[in-house]
């Protein structure tokens, strides 16, 4: 059977992306992604930022991402936000991606998490919100700490500074966490499903 080939009618970034797909709200973190961002865009000048997801208000009223753009107003030509997207489409974005974000203060293993491994992507997030029951810090992922917006920045510069072959070995690290993954359930149907298209 023939691999589905996943795309999407939505334009990539012509540069290099970070990933972001969740709901948009305090829970899962758009507030320290928008302050971490204010400070991976200042440095690292050759990345963008996709995010995918629903909106919803940041809990004072204001629109989680009419939040995002004016918190990093200065920098509103690397994000592209697409709001909700159909799954295969998630996953077009989630092969173009470099990394996966999953900023979230409190998430019971995320299924963005069980995707990205998947499709052998590294994720950074933070400690103490569930993602580091599979994520191993500095070795399949990067994972701050305290929920804080300078710990991400930290763990996103960390990433993008990597050496080519610090970079290879956490790809190799990754490819064992898959094989690991592909035991659950949820993993062996996603697996499944791609095999049939």
């Amino acid at each position: 059977t023939k691999k589905k080939i996943l795309k999407s009618n939505k334009k990539l970034p012509k540069e290099k992306f970070l990933l972001y797909v969740g709901t948009l709200n305090r829970v899962k973190g758009i507030d320290l992604l928008a302050d971490a961002f204010l400070k991976v865009f200042k440095k690292h000048k050759n990345i963008s930022l996709v995010i995918i997801g629903r909106n919803e208000k940041m809990g004072n009223k204001i629109d989680s991402i009419n939040y995002f753009f004016k918190k990093c107003q200065k920098f509103k030509s690397k994000i592209k936000y697409f709001g909700v997207l159909p799954k295969e489409e998630i996953f077009y974005f989630i092969t173009k991606a470099e990394a996966i974000i999953i900023p979230s203060r409190l998430d019971n293993y995320p299924n963005v998490m069980i995707e990205s491994i998947l499709f052998k992507k590294p994720i950074i997030g933070f400690l103490n919100s569930s993602v580091e029951e599979v994520i191993n810090d500095g070795k399949t992922g990067f994972l701050g700490i305290k929920q804080s917006s300078h710990s991400l920045f930290k763990k996103i510069d960390e990433f993008l500074c990597l050496s080519t072959s610090k970079k290879k070995i956490i790809d190799k690290n990754i490819f064992q966490l898959r094989n690991e993954l592909k035991s659950i359930d949820y993993a062996k149907n996603l697996i499944n499903f791609y095999n049939q298209n």
